[in-house]
């Protein structure tokens, strides 16, 4: 194997020196800035999205507990409306009983 050494026309030497020193510069500036930005609130915002979860965690366990509670409420209220409904029906039978007994009679009484 041969070894060639890369050889750079004239000032290129200088001119890579030169890019070297701005890009540290820059490097530099931009890693000054970086320390003067305020720090990233995204820890802090991550905790107050858990903690939001959370919140909605417990609603919806207490509104799943009022809608069970609602449900056996609306239960108790439709068994009530029922036995009011057959109550009634039974009353509506018996006042027909009464008022066929009562024609009878009074067709007795009259004939």
């Amino acid at each position: 194997m041969s070894t060639t050494s890369a050889t750079l026309p004239a000032g290129w030497e200088t001119f890579l020196e030169d890019v070297n020193r701005r890009l540290e510069s820059a490097l530099a500036l931009a890693d000054g800035r970086i320390a003067q930005a305020p720090a990233s609130d995204a820890g802090q915002r991550a905790e107050e999205r858990r903690q939001d979860v959370a919140r909605l965690e417990w609603s919806l366990q207490g509104l799943g507990a009022r809608l069970e509670s609602t449900q056996r409420l609306v239960e108790e209220i439709d068994g009530a409306l029922q036995a009011g409904e057959e109550s009634l029906r039974q009353q509506a039978a018996s006042c027909a009983d009464v008022r066929a007994r009562l024609a009878q009679w009074a067709g007795r009484a009259i004939g």
